[in-house]
């Protein structure tokens, strides 16, 4: 039953995620701009950055959960957990630096009057939201990956776990 609980948590975490990272970089933010509002850069700056305390609870969430597995000696093939823990720390790695250096920087390039396109800082600017947006997608990716992959693995049969010591199945 625990395993059951930590890949539901995993995949709600994992796809809120990246649902929340494709509505607004594909959505909100196209049509924020295209509407010529003299404040949408500070409107999606506002909300890039609070999405930004979505993405770190997602993680927090991912990582807490795959902790469980593990605490918990969760029957999985060995090549599942490694794929897992990678996408984990990947993720986790996305969410640290989109949350703690690159939305921190364009918010403070912005702050000190930088545009995109526009002289040193704007250039600046344009490199780390480059940056940002590989970020997002890579956030994106992996999160898609994660969630399919702890679903496929959830149908596995029992002769594809790795069961050494006394674990035993949900």
């Amino acid at each position: 039953m625990v395993g059951v609980i930590v890949d539901a948590l995993v995949v709600i975490a994992a796809l809120l995620w990246a649902g929340g990272l494709l509505v607004l970089g594909a959505i909100v933010a196209p049509t924020v701009f295209r509407t010529g509002t003299p404040n949408a850069a500070d409107l999606m700056q506002t909300v890039f950055s609070r999405f930004d305390r979505v993405a770190i609870a997602a993680a927090s969430v991912i990582l807490i959960a795959e902790a469980a597995s593990w605490l918990t000696r969760q029957p999985m093939a060995r090549n599942d957990r490694i794929m897992r823990l990678v996408l984990v720390i990947l993720l986790a790695a996305c969410a640290g630096v989109q949350a703690g250096l690159l939305t921190p920087n364009l918010v403070r390039l912005f702050g000190q009057g930088a545009r995109r396109g526009v002289g040193e800082l704007g250039a600046r600017f344009d490199r780390i939201h480059r940056a940002s947006e590989w970020v997002g997608k890579a956030s994106v990716f992996c999160a898609l990956a994660l969630a399919a992959f702890v679903v496929r693995s959830r149908g596995r049969g029992a002769d594809d776990v790795d069961l050494d010591d006394d674990r035993t199945a949900d």
